[in-house]
């Protein structure tokens, strides 16, 4: 992999993968749409920047990568709100589906027509969440978005497979980032606790997925195991638990 694209690069996640890859030698476009923390992160990296908001302008980012055709595109650009879906204004959680799912989508269709047309192999790295595989109330738009994202990232992987392009799926939990922080406007930061991962952590087991080139890839044993009890318990049970575990973060 010569050039890679990450989306939402200025801090947690996406800032863990850009040191990562540039310590592999491996070039970057790096997107955020907090501009002074995203060419903080690029001028410590040499890296290129482009900083736009992801819910709102997506076309200058499209045509980058029409006419540059990164061979890794890692599609982390993503956040929440906290709390039930009618809490909220329609157009903010519209905002959430557009970050999470609409840009994620037309990030890698454009990505893999570039690949496709030029005839080359490259990877496709999308996101997404374990939170998509529950029925999360309390976190009902962002859930849903990454359900979105990981059933299309299979499919997808299936058709550009034989063309040596590959759609990859990561599906991490909570991770000590601001995330937290902006999805409860401020109100809880993330604690650490025994299912918290670290950034650079997360980070490297993204990167041995994308050496690999695993479709699907729960990070990490922990969540794996948390997922396969949760269909063991009744399901207005583990919503209750989920919505509640959401709801203290932005209680008073």
């Amino acid at each position: 992999m010569k050039l890679a694209l990450i989306t939402g690069a200025s801090s947690g996640l996406g800032e863990a993968l850009a040191r990562l890859l540039a310590a592999k030698g491996i070039s970057l476009i790096l997107t955020a749409r907090h501009p002074e923390r995203l060419q903080a992160v690029a001028g410590s990296l040499n890296a290129e920047w482009l900083c736009l908001d992801l819910a709102e302008e997506r076309a200058p980012l499209l045509d980058l990568i029409r006419g540059r055709c990164p061979d890794l595109v890692i599609n982390n650009a993503g956040f929440a709100l906290y709390g039930p879906a009618l809490a909220h204004a329609t157009a903010a959680e519209r905002e959430i589906l557009e970050v999470n799912g609409c840009a994620a989508l037309e990030i890698s269709l454009e990505a893999a027509r570039a690949l496709k047309f030029r005839k080359r192999s490259g990877i496709i790295c999308n996101i997404s969440s374990t939170a998509g595989e529950l029925s999360f109330p309390s976190l009902a738009v962002y859930s849903a978005a990454k359900a979105f994202i990981t059933s299309f990232s299979k499919s997808f992987d299936a058709e550009m497979r034989p063309f040596g392009i590959r759609i990859l799926a990561s599906l991490p939990g909570q991770i000590a980032t601001p995330f937290a922080a902006a999805a409860s406007k401020g109100s809880y930061h993330q604690r650490r606790s025994f299912f918290t991962l670290s950034p650079s952590y997360a980070a490297g087991q993204i990167w041995r997925q994308i050496e690999k080139r695993k479709g699907v890839h729960v990070i990490d044993w922990r969540y794996r195991l948390a997922l396969l009890l949760a269909k063991t318990v009744p399901r207005r049970c583990l919503e209750k638990f989920l919505s509640r575990s959401i709801m203290e973060r932005i209680s008073p």
